[in-house]
């Protein structure tokens, strides 16, 4: 795997807490190594946040923490072995442990809504509402899941004036539009090397409403291979050729898009 050399490069979507120590160790390396300078480790439930929260801590100079609760009536059989989900965690669980490490919490991350998995979209709704309040108290971005319930998310965050990041948004395109037009922004995963949604989403969506993640360990670029931050990379490479840029141009708009969105 050839990789390419950067200054500006950032993962706003990953879950380190997937990995076990030794492999977050390797990821940690290779990505300073390809100049990854922020990686945001999300969370989908409390253990999660104080797996991620240690993460932040070992390494600060690069690991950011997102926190929140993914839908939990949506995680497939699969993601409930990875997660080893056994009760739901209560929010004022989550809403204690944010203010007990409020200078470590970057974003609210990982939430939304899955009609996908989940039945109960009334619970889930619920819950949104009060992570989006959560984000807005804070002052910080929420980063948002929203599989099979494009429509539904919409309508549900439009009227919070926290900024809302969409990530790996599959929706159709007159939905991209109406969360263009309530000044949401769109993460793009690294899988747009294969998936041409993702590319026609570069095209048509505004370049300073673009991030870029990885969702790693999953939706690798290389087929067999585990993702991780520095394959961020590629994922620049498919933007500037779609931009018609090159490389250091499309990662210091990307930069300033993170910037902007992050307050830093």
């Amino acid at each position: 795997m050839a990789f390419y050399f950067s200054f500006m490069i950032y993962d706003i979507h990953c879950h380190l807490d997937l990995y076990n120590e030794e492999e977050v160790n390797e990821v940690i390396k290779r990505a300073r190594d390809n100049d990854v300078k922020v990686i945001i480790t999300n969370s989908v439930d409390m253990k999660s946040c104080k797996k991620n929260l240690e993460y932040s801590k070992k390494y600060s100079d690069i690991v950011k923490l997102a926190v929140g609760f993914y839908p939990q009536d949506a995680l497939s059989r699969e993601e409930k072995e990875i997660w080893n989900k056994k009760e739901y965690d209560k929010f004022e669980d989550l809403k204690e442990f944010v203010f007990a490490n409020k200078k470590y919490v970057f974003a609210i991350g990982e939430t939304g809504l899955d009609l996908k998995h989940g039945k109960d979209i009334n619970s889930q709704i619920e819950l949104l509402k009060k992570e989006l309040e959560l984000a807005e108290e804070l002052n910080v971005p929420i980063i948002l899941h929203s599989r099979k319930a494009e429509n539904k998310i919409l309508d549900v965050i439009r009227n919070y004036k926290c900024k809302k990041i969409l990530h790996c948004f599959s929706g159709k395109f007159s939905l991209i539009k109406k969360a263009i037009e309530d000044g949401c922004y769109f993460s793009i995963p690294t899988n747009i090397v294969k998936l041409e949604h993702f590319q026609k989403m570069v095209r048509e969506i505004p370049k300073d409403r673009i991030l870029t993640e990885t969702d790693a360990p999953f939706l690798s670029p290389y087929p067999g291979t585990k993702n991780e931050p520095s394959f961020i990379h590629e994922t620049i490479k498919i933007i500037a050729e779609i931009w018609n840029m090159n490389e250091k141009e499309t990662e210091k708009i990307l930069w300033e898009n993170f910037k902007s969105v992050f307050n830093q």
